[in-house]
């Protein structure tokens, strides 16, 4: 109520903005991260399709399994270390730039790339058995997901740590 009877009672002027003008938003930087993040989220389907592709299973099933499969759990879990592997690696990516560090650690850059592996692999098991494609209850989706998460997250890591060795030891 106080914030409403402020605002009613400043004064405007004619050529006084309430709201930033136009030339105060960046639309080029917002335009562009927009274009950057519809391409990521093309190339990392694209990618998918292609693991899926490779591993001759991109045909959908002709009858399609409800429910939560066991199948679909194990891809569920692989997936979940995947996005892990990602977080913990973008984070040591970010970390590992800057020149005063609390401490010298590469322990985000360790888990990414552990959870990366252990989720590249688990996707693979679970696409090597898997007898058919989406909606076949076997976790196809999760699988081919989890590999591309598992592996983006091992490079961000590996980056990190190569990073943190180059800031180290200009400093």
């Amino acid at each position: 109520m106080v914030f409403v009877f402020r605002l009613c009672s400043q004064k405007i002027k004619p050529n006084q903005y309430i709201m930033k003008p136009l030339k105060e938003i960046n639309v080029k930087r917002t335009l562009t991260y927009t274009v950057v993040a519809l391409a990521a989220i093309a190339v990392y389907f694209g990618l998918v399709h292609l693991v899926l592709m490779a591993a001759n299973v991109s045909k959908s099933a002709p009858s399609t399994v409800y429910g939560l499969t066991t199948k679909r759990q194990f891809a569920l879990v692989a997936l979940g270390m995947g996005l892990i592997s990602v977080v913990f690696g973008w984070r040591a990516f970010r970390k590992s730039g800057s020149r005063i560090s609390v401490s010298n650690k590469k322990s985000g850059s360790v888990i990414a790339i552990i959870t990366g592996i252990m989720a590249a692999i688990s996707g693979v098991l679970n696409l090597a058995t898997a007898n058919g494609g989406p909606g076949s209850g076997n976790g196809v989706l999760g699988s081919a997901q989890a590999i591309v998460l598992g592996l983006t997250g091992v490079f961000l890591g590996g980056l990190a740590i190569v990073r943190f060795k180059r800031t180290n030891l200009s400093s």
